[in-house]
């Protein structure tokens, strides 16, 4: 995208040219925005509604998760205090 002597030949380049190249990158820009948005929006959307049996299961592996977290937590304290005490 530089604007070099050799990209017009046998030409100067103006401020005119310039400007007429920062409003087209800056076109572009924009598009590229509105795509991201676009793009983000339908990334973060909210789930479609849910059924009721859905939400449900969703809250059980939920807390399953939480279950299975606090056991292995339990399981890491209990081996890192049996290694302190060898020690």
């Amino acid at each position: 995208m530089n604007i070099t002597p050799t990209s017009y030949p046998g030409k100067d380049i103006t401020l005119r040219d310039l400007s007429l190249k920062k409003a087209e990158l800056k076109q572009k820009i924009e598009l590229q925005q509105e795509k991201i948005v676009a793009t983000s929006g339908e990334l973060f959307s909210p789930l479609s509604s849910a059924t009721s049996s859905s939400t449900l299961v969703r809250s059980f592996k939920t807390g399953l998760a939480i279950f299975d977290g606090v056991l292995i937590g339990i399981k890491l304290m209990r081996k890192i205090r049996k290694y302190f005490h060898l020690l």
